[in-house]
């Protein structure tokens, strides 16, 4: 009973004020807009690293990340090698760069810098440091105890 009393007050209020009828039919088109927006992009995008390397002690590294493919196909990884520092630091600025490596030629250390709120540079380096990891153990000899392999889903023979 007391929803029918709602509906009826509702409509009233529809009735005297025009303006209700075009809110309440334009919030399910406002909230589809939204949905579309915010779920149209790809889960998984392709981050965008630059690299300076100055003495080549990335070429492993680079080689895997190139490797580093989504199930559809598409690359994890955009590599831009430079020398420039300037023009590396400016993509990170601008966000066309999700993420800088740097070798330094002083040292075995692999510098990373990115926008620590960003949510782009966060995902690239979780998957930097399972790589960065990998080669690590590889390179002191630690045999690998378990390897994670990713399957798509699939139903009725088509990949999810």
């Amino acid at each position: 009973m007391k929803a029918l009393m709602v509906a009826r007050k509702s409509l009233l209020e529809i009735v005297r004020e025009a303006q209700l009828l075009g809110l309440e039919l334009a919030l399910p088109v406002v909230f589809l807009l939204i949905t579309k927006a915010m779920y149209n992009a790809p889960l998984l995008p392709t981050y965008s690293v630059w690299i300076i390397d100055s003495e080549q002690r990335s070429t492993q590294l680079v080689q895997e990340m190139e490797s580093q493919h989504y199930p559809d196909g598409r690359p994890a990884f955009e590599i831009t090698l430079t020398s420039d520092e300037q023009a590396a630091e400016t993509a990170l600025k601008d966000k066309t760069a999700a993420a800088l490596l740097i070798f330094p030629s002083d040292n075995s250390e692999i510098i990373l810098r990115g926008d620590a709120i960003s949510s782009a540079f966060y995902h690239a380096s979780v998957l930097l440091e399972t790589l960065l990891r990998k080669q690590a153990d590889r390179a002191a000899g630690r045999v690998e105890i378990v390897r994670v392999e990713p399957q798509p889903i699939q139903i009725a023979g088509r990949p999810a």
